[in-house]
């Protein structure tokens, strides 16, 4: 989370550098909003990714993705000296991030449990998001006075510390035992559910998720019309607060 706020806040305290005002020709407010923009259109991008390979690959190589894809889109971002590569860049950085954010949520939940999950997701937006939006500013404010291209691609190559230390994080994390379950493999998701919490209440989650997974098996509407009808799950419901709250994010954020 840490990596993705200062990847996204980080754009703001460039636009008015000294180096980038010079290298872009100063640009005018429209193709800056532009080029700040290409940021979500990426990011919106890799959210339609994810909805696609999220399920075959699993949550944690999903997000390996994602990280591996910002970490590619940072190089023509921090090499950029045309708009081209600039744009290029944030639209990569924006795929990358759009195909962790759709799953970083869902692979916490499915890890946690049901009475400290909201305190999970609580903490990483106050601590995840405010320490990255604190370092992106803080740092492009400590180049503020300076001239070099040092001063653009220390700020935008930074994120790439914290993505290091997500990816290596990650590989030592387990998988979704919900997504374990829906692939057929019980036994490995009672090691992961044993790893996550003791044995009786491993075994409790299992038939939860079990009996889910099987109760989904059954249900014969196309996924698009569940999606759209409330019925006993008020699922309709559940969209329309999800998409509700990330509009209310992104309003925030632009402020």
């Amino acid at each position: 989370m840490i990596a993705l706020i200062h990847s996204n806040g980080v754009f703001s305290g460039l636009i008015v550098n000294s180096w980038f005002l010079k290298t872009f020709s100063h640009p005018n407010a429209s193709l800056l909003g532009t080029v700040s923009a290409m940021y979500n259109v990426g990011g919106f991008i890799g959210s339609l990714i994810a909805f696609f390979v999220g399920d075959p690959l699993g949550r944690r190589r999903t997000i390996l993705v994602g990280i591996a894809v910002t970490t590619v889109g940072a190089i023509p971002f921090c090499t950029a000296t045309t708009i081209a590569q600039l744009l290029a860049g944030r639209i990569v950085c924006g795929a990358g991030v759009g195909l962790m954010t759709s799953t970083v949520g869902i692979w916490q939940a499915e890890t946690t449990p049901a009475r400290t999950r909201g305190a999970y997701l609580v903490a990483q937006l106050i601590y995840g998001a405010a320490l990255g939006l604190f370092l992106a500013q803080w740092i492009t404010f400590g180049f503020y006075a300076s001239e070099g291209k040092v001063t653009f691609v220390f700020p935008v190559a930074f994120q790439l510390v914290f993505l290091s230390i997500s990816g290596l994080l990650i590989l030592g994390l387990p998988e979704s035992p919900r997504w374990v379950v829906k692939k057929g493999r019980r036994d490995e998701a009672v090691e992961i559910l044993e790893r996550l919490t003791d044995t009786g209440e491993a075994q409790e989650r299992l038939r939860q998720i079990v009996e889910a997974d099987e109760l989904e098996k059954t249900v014969r509407d196309h996924w698009m019309s569940a999606l759209l009808r409330n019925g006993p799950a008020q699922n309709f419901r559940r969209l329309c607060l999800a998409c509700g709250v990330m509009i209310m994010h992104q309003l925030g954020g632009n402020q």
